[in-house]
């Protein structure tokens, strides 16, 4: 499908397309964390192009779990880890229905 959802929760009936992980209402942290699929990322020193040189003043992005790319970015940029922003978001939200 042209969403790129690899990964994601639902409460009550599955959602259109079939996709997902069915869990309670009022799921725990930890539960959700799991369906969902949220990761921490992990910010590398130095950007290392394939057949390139180093870049000193570029960071890869790469998932802890699975050693995957997901981005580059700027020698400044503060990696803010998803297990964070779900905490956060799953505290909030209260009775989440289909986060992923």
């Amino acid at each position: 499908m042209a969403h790129d959802i690899n990964r994601m929760f639902y409460v009550g009936e599955a959602p259109w397309h079939g996709l997902g992980v069915r869990l309670p209402a009022r799921a725990s942290y930890e539960a959700v964390v799991e369906a969902a699929g949220f990761y921490d990322a992990v910010a590398k020193d130095v950007y290392v192009p394939p057949f390139r040189a180093p870049i000193p003043d570029k960071k890869a992005l790469v998932r802890s779990d699975t050693g995957e790319y997901g981005s580059v970015v700027g020698k400044g940029y503060e990696v803010v880890q998803f297990s964070e922003v779900a905490r956060t978001l799953v505290e909030a939200a209260g009775d989440a229905t289909t986060p992923g």
